[in-house]
């Protein structure tokens, strides 16, 4: 049987045919981690590939447990530091020429790896 997070992905990749980048967008995790969590269902099935993995939640899924729901975007997700407007104003900064990541996270409450994922586009990407 799988985790409640792996069911969660594995039900986002089958169901919604969202790609690994979109999964960990939605779900608020790295593509890394995204992998990992099916590499890690694949061998707890022993099934060895991704359409083998579809393939079993397919036959599978009505027995399956409800899954939680899948949390909000942005502020509405509880761990969240920042809110839209903030990631705006982050945005404008940077385009506006600021660099100091550092600088920027101190200002904000967050570490200047937050900050490099906003301007890389990896976090908050739903925030113009």
């Amino acid at each position: 049987m799988l985790t409640p997070r792996q069911q969660q992905i594995v039900s986002l990749m089958v169901e919604e045919d969202l790609s690994d980048a979109q999964i960990a967008a939605r779900l608020g995790l790295s593509t890394a981690a995204i992998r990992c969590h099916i590499f890690a269902a694949c061998a707890r099935l022993n099934v060895r590939s991704r359409l083998q993995l579809g393939a079993w939640y397919g036959r599978n899924r009505d027995s399956l447990p409800p899954l939680p729901p899948v949390p909000g975007r942005g502020s509405a997700r509880p761990q969240a530091r920042l809110t839209e407007a903030q990631v705006s104003v982050i945005r404008a900064r940077i385009a506006a020429g600021e660099n100091n990541l550092t600088a920027l996270g101190e200002a904000f409450g967050v570490s200047r790896h937050a900050i490099r994922d906003i301007r890389l586009g990896k976090r908050w990407g739903h925030v113009e």
